[in-house]
């Protein structure tokens, strides 16, 4: 038993030998200017003693190489210039608020830790080694001066308030691929940086990250993003460009009192939704959203305040309602031919709604397609050619709407755009056949269409004045009663009486529709392709066969040519005078030589006429005339001789092609 003691003693005599042992090695020692520790891996500085203002640290202390330098081993001493040896491996907060204005730090360091350089005012450059892989939290903080720095090309990561508050730091930063997160407050208040480069795999972004760089002019996403922070790019005043795509967490306020030029909405999105938005809704001026995209969500803009400008990829087929309603400076919208779907309320309370001179006959068109409808509209509304889409609701405003005209191009018609809102349509004029209509796809309630059938044009609904199916001798008579004031005709009845489209029922028309019946005329006049609702006539510009709207003749005030201007690329040969017009072809009756300047469906001949613009067609070598145009005082060529009332010539071509 006593030995037994005697050995449990020994045992224990030597355990605490060896505790005391291990305490000693890291002891605090000095040697020279340097209070130090050691420990196994070598030295680590604690403290600076010295008073000298250029220090060159030495590569070892107690016969070890000093691996590290500890926190505030020069907390606000007054040194200029340090060089530290390659020896080093980390530094952990050692220079904090001291007045270093140059340092050479160790070529193998590996961690500049928390609060480094945090508060040297003096240190405008700095080189770090590609062999750091962290840089703490405050590492740099409040380094004020301090204007040039490089990210090390092994770095992992990088800390909370790393370069907060650099005010004058100037240089552009290159992220390195090691690095997934860009954490709180990491650049906040350098104003002065110019450019910022992300690797792809950039995971986080977050809060108040790069709030008040100033100077930023574009930030392009990384790839790999998924979460934006609150205010991560509060304040950058100089903000042209941002190329995002689909975030996953999009925090309100990432972009706050950022004045974003243009938004380019790339890869990731299918549909963009409200939620993927809200961080630019009240920065970005301009949108571009990349191919891929082929859904525009409900509100997906709405009071997107700056926006004044939008432009859609062709591959879109849908947009929500109010999409972009609310964008007050939003001046104009184009939409895709491939839009099959349109909300209601898309384009309210904007810019490009509340310009007048943007409607036209009632309708605000946004390309191809009619987004809305002014109202109160009175009358007969003529659905411009070329319309492929008509929006959701769009007619409910528009109770007094007593006849509506739509074109062969039209292909959709949305959800309650004609229904029973619509208690005074009478009739539907549809401008192709049965067939062309049943192709159409017409949305949910709309009764005032499915519950009625259309005037074809192409269909034999001219003529068809007692609607009994068939265009007889009893149709011509009731157009005479009607003349004579025997019978009222409905709007419908109107319309379809009207077979030479001349603005008036009359004994003409009657006596067509018996030369019909007898096979005199194979179709009705308004069944013809050069009188036609909806499109102008076109014009040949150039011998090369350039086509434009007729709507941009005028006549040269000076010269007595006929002027035009090509609205689809700009041109330098935009004046042709009458010795021009010989290589075009023309044909001359009964002294008169008339230039023809292209056709839909026939010719469409044009003649100088001293002030006279005369608009002809020719049948069998005889000319008749459509219109006969004079040059106005302002500037307009107004319809002086024509069945047609007396209009400009914009609005006179409204009605024939």
């Amino acid at each position: 038993m006593k030995v037994k003691s005697f050995i449990a003693l020994l045992l224990s005599v030597v355990l605490v030998a060896t505790c005391f042992s291990g305490i000693m090695t890291v002891s605090a020692d000095t040697e020279g200017d340097y209070t130090y520790t050691v420990d196994a891996n070598g030295a680590t500085i604690t403290a600076y003693n010295g008073k000298a203002s250029i220090v060159n640290i030495p590569k070892t202390l107690g016969g070890q190489p000093v691996v590290a330098i500890g926190d505030d081993a020069f907390f606000s001493k007054s040194i200029s210039t340090v060089t530290m040896p390659d020896t080093v491996l980390e530094l952990h907060g050692a220079f904090r608020y001291s007045d270093v204005d140059t340092i050479t730090l160790s070529k193998n360091l590996k961690v500049l830790g928390d609060k480094t350089f945090q508060g040297c005012a003096s240190l405008s450059e700095i080189v770090i080694p590609d062999t750091v892989t962290t840089i703490g939290n405050k590492a740099f903080d409040s380094c004020e001066f301090l204007t040039t720095v490089n990210m090390p090309n092994l770095l992992k990561k990088l800390g909370e308030y790393a370069f907060n508050n650099c005010k004058r730091l100037s240089c552009e930063i290159v992220v390195p691929n090691g690095v997934t997160m860009i954490p709180t407050y990491c650049f906040h208040g350098c104003k002065k940086i110019p450019a910022i480069y992300f690797p792809d795999g950039i995971v986080i972004i977050d809060e108040y990250a790069f709030s008040g760089c100033e100077t930023i002019a574009e930030i392009q996403m990384p790839a790999a993003l998924d979460e934006l922070g609150f205010y991560a790019f509060q304040n950058c005043t100089s903000l042209q460009t941002v190329i995002t795509h689909k975030i996953t967490t999009l925090n309100l306020y990432a972009f706050a009192d950022s004045p974003i030029k243009e938004l380019c909405l790339t890869g990731g999105y299918t549909t963009i939704e409200y939620n993927d938005m809200i961080a630019f809704k009240d920065t970005a001026e301009q949108i571009s959203i990349s191919s891929g995209v082929t859904a525009i969500g409900e509100q997906a803009f709405l009071n997107f305040t700056k926006l004044q400008k939008v432009s859609l990829p062709e591959g879109l087929t849908e947009i929500g309602d109010r999409a972009f309603g609310g964008c007050g400076e939003l001046s104009g919208l184009v939409i895709p031919d491939n839009v099959t779907k349109i909300g209601s309320s898309v384009v309210d309370s904007t810019r490009f709604y509340e310009t007048a001179s943007n409607w036209e006959n009632g309708g605000l068109y946004a390309g191809n397609h009619l987004v809305a409808v002014k109202e109160g509209f009175e009358g007969m509304l003529i659905v411009r050619d070329g319309v492929r889409t008509i929006a959701d609701k769009v007619f409910q405003s528009t109770t007094k709407m007593t006849g509506l005209y739509l074109p062969a191009s039209l292909r959709n018609i949305g959800d309650h755009a004609v229904n029973s809102f619509n208690y005074a349509l009478d009739v539907i004029v549809y401008d192709g056949t049965k067939e062309d209509w049943d192709n159409v796809t017409i949305g949910k309630s709309n009764t005032q269409i499915t519950e009625r059938t259309p005037v074809y044009v192409y269909g034999g609904s001219y003529g068809d004045v007692n609607e009994d199916g068939k265009v007889d001798a009893t149709d011509a008579l009731e157009i005479l009663k009607s003349v004579v004031g025997k019978v009222e005709l409905s709007l419908r009845q109107e319309i379809v009486a009207d077979v030479d489209v001349n603005g008036k029922r009359e004994a003409g028309d009657a006596l067509n529709v018996l030369k019909h019946v007898v096979g005199k005329i194979d179709r009705f006049p308004a069944e013809e392709p050069h009188l036609r609702f909806g499109t102008p006539y076109r014009a040949i510009g150039e011998a090369d066969g350039t086509r434009v709207k007729v709507t941009e003749l005028t006549f040269d005030a000076d010269g007595g040519g006929l002027e035009y201007v090509d609205l689809t690329y700009t041109s330098d040969t935009s004046f042709f005078d009458i010795e021009a017009l010989a290589q075009i072809p023309k044909i001359e009756i009964d002294g008169v030589t008339y230039y023809e300047a292209g056709g839909m469906g026939g010719n469409l001949l044009c003649v100088e006429d001293g002030s006279f613009l005369v608009i002809s067609d020719i049948l069998d070598e005889e000319i008749t005339e459509i219109a006969r145009l004079q040059l106005q005082e302002n500037g307009d060529l107004l319809c002086v001789s024509s069945n047609i009332e007396e209009v400009s010539l914009n609005s006179l071509f409204q009605l024939v092609r």
